[in-house]
């Protein structure tokens, strides 16, 4: 009989390897990177000692670096996740119905007050994008807006998270500062008297701002002079003072009880605000108030006001304090206007914005039955005044 050779199994290995080829050659795109693979290994293999140590140097530095940048990817996803969520899922902006302020002041016996004053963050660079018109040139904001985020993906930064001033809104706080350093004036005599208040020369006042980072860069250009010339005074931090709003620029970057670093807009122009670069590096700073960005289900914009009126005479830092001198937000302030004032009245506060860096202060009275209201006539501008007014004039 003839020699019949044994039929022998089929070699598993070889089967995978022309199937991987197969692979390659049906997927567009794969055989040219397996060539680029294949060359890259030869060239690679034919380099000199020295420069394959050199390279394998280069690429252990690389992955000792990767675990950095795994967290801060994975820091910028989780921030840009937990903001979006917010943004379609939040009820931030829902009303709480409380006692009519006027009400108030004929059934409740006063019992305390404090003088308060709120100021108005600069130009954001969240404005920048989208609260200059909605023609052609927003398109040009938008992608230069687009490609600073993505440049910034690594960072803990952010052009649209917690929207820090742009360069207009750092001079517009430069020119509060200036205002209120300033000695040739012609002002009402009323506003002449808050400006040593202002200043800190005068009375007993506290300097206080949200946990955004536009408000608080506001408050250390705006009030510079001032800090610097009292090293030892430092400045309130509160998330009762964060925003209303769902937007995205809204959302804070600053974490409980952290203190506030620089954002980058200040460090582009760290030479002219070298003095601000500093107040961040002394950590002039109250944080223990602060318990971190809002949440979806926690509490409304209408509770973060009342929790701020309550603190205005119950917290620690306010006991002997006159002035209460805050750094805040537009929709915030009307909020707080429609809440203490009366429901009838009719103040340009309720139905109008501040100007960025405006400055309006104001009377808030607190009575013996825990309710809160504004002064009757109380509510003044001080420097640029109400949106509105402006149109007006």
């Amino acid at each position: 009989m003839p020699n019949q050779t044994k039929p022998q199994p089929p070699n598993q290995q070889n089967g995978l390897l022309q199937f991987i080829e197969q692979f390659i050659a049906y997927v567009p795109g794969l055989t040219s990177f397996k060539n680029f693979a294949m060359n890259t290994g030869t060239t690679i293999y034919n380099l000199p000692t020295s420069q394959k140590l050199a390279l394998a140097g280069t690429l252990g530095a690389i992955t000792y670096k990767m675990p950095w940048v795994y967290f801060a990817a994975f820091y910028k996803w989780q921030v840009w996740s937990l903001a979006s969520i917010f943004m379609f899922l939040s009820r931030d902006g829902r009303k709480r119905k409380i006692p009519d302020a006027g009400k108030l002041m004929k059934t409740e016996r006063e019992v305390a007050s404090k003088t308060i004053i709120f100021v108005r963050h600069g130009e954001s660079a969240w404005n920048e994008v989208f609260n200059k018109g909605k023609d052609l040139s927003m398109l040009y904001r938008l992608f230069k807006a687009i490609f600073m985020e993505v440049m910034m993906f690594l960072k803990q930064d952010s052009w649209f998270i917690d929207s820090p001033l742009n360069r207009t809104g750092i001079s517009q706080a430069q020119k509060l500062m200036m205002f209120l350093e300033g000695t040739n004036r012609n002002l009402d005599e009323k506003i002449m008297t808050l400006i040593p208040i202002l200043r800190g020369e005068a009375g007993k006042s506290l300097l206080v701002v949200s946990n955004l980072r536009r408000a608080i860069s506001t408050m250390l250009v705006g009030f510079g002079s001032r800090l610097l010339r009292d090293q030892t005074e430092n400045v309130v931090v509160l998330s009762n003072l964060q925003e209303i709003s769902r937007n995205v620029d809204t959302y804070s970057l600053l974490p409980a009880h952290a203190d506030p670093q620089p954002c980058f807009t200040e460090e582009q122009q760290k030479e002219e605000l070298d003095y601000v670069i500093d107040f961040y590096k002394r950590d002039r700073f109250i944080v223990k108030d602060n318990k971190g960005s809002k949440t979806i289900f926690g509490q409304c914009g209408t509770d973060r006001i009342c929790d701020f009126a309550r603190w205005c005479f119950d917290g620690s830092e306010t006991i002997g304090k006159e002035t209460i001198i805050v750094a805040g937000h537009s929709l915030y302030f009307r909020n707080f206007f429609r809440t203490f004032l009366p429901e009838d009245s009719d103040h340009v506060a309720k139905n109008s914005k501040l100007v960025n860096c405006g400055v309006v202060k104001f009377e808030l009275v607190k009575g013996n039955n825990n309710g809160y209201w504004i002064r009757d006539g109380s509510l003044m501008e001080v420097y640029g005044g109400f949106e509105a007014s402006k149109k007006k004039q």
